[in-house]
């Protein structure tokens, strides 16, 4: 009921879903109540953008970071789409760039430059219906590759410089990471079903053998 990460059958999808969490909650021995979906599909994309803000001269607070991060998605305008996440990749200070984390620093004006993944609203829209009729809550949505990549890769992998590629049944996804931070992301419909069906046709054969 589900292809490319985008429901396609509203009936199969909710039917596989209900499947799936009784299988894990049979083998966990918990009841699963709340859910957090991971988009593989769906218009999932990326965007970097700059923003500033001024200090005044004080000294720079988590407020100050939720605040620009809240400017950030703020800058991000779209009639179809829905911001999953607003990853800091590099802040600056007075126009010192590179700059890690700058709190306790002061300075006039505080910069970021920020990573934007973004979904179409209709997919998300439909998942937590689907989920809702399985009697699921959907606490977050998260972006299929930077979820695997939080669970994949080491910390010295992404300050070096790594492409994550995560092959899916339906779709294959993309994070990159540079000094330690996600700076790109994103989705192809071509997974591992083509590549079966390919082998089926090249061969003669059934796509279960």
């Amino acid at each position: 009921g589900i292809r490319a990460g985008v429901i396609t059958d509203f009936a199969d999808a909710e039917t596989s879903i209900i499947a799936a969490v009784n299988d894990a909650e049979k083998m966990a021995d918990v009841t699963v109540d709340s859910v957090l979906i991971g988009l593989s599909g769906g218009g999932l994309s990326s965007r970097n953008v700059s923003v500033e803000m001024d200090l005044l001269g004080e000294e720079v607070s988590e407020r100050d970071l939720m605040d620009i991060i809240e400017q950030g998605r703020g800058s991000f305008s779209s009639d179809d789409s829905e911001v999953l996440h607003c990853i800091p990749v590099n802040y600056y200070l007075d126009g010192a760039k590179g700059i890690q984390d700058p709190r306790q620093m002061y300075g006039e004006k505080l910069g970021a430059d920020l990573h934007i993944i973004s979904a179409l609203s209709g997919t998300t829209r439909n998942l937590a219906h689907c989920a809702a009729r399985c009697h699921l809550n959907v606490t977050e949505f998260i972006a299929a590759p930077y979820a695997s990549a939080q669970v994949c890769l080491e910390e010295d992998e992404r300050q070096l410089g790594v492409t994550l590629i995560d092959m899916g049944g339906g779709t294959t996804s993309f994070s990159i990471f540079h000094a330690g931070r996600n700076v790109y992301t994103d989705v192809i419909p071509i997974g591992g079903a083509h590549v079966t069906n390919d082998i089926a046709k090249g061969l003669s054969t059934t796509i279960a053998h």
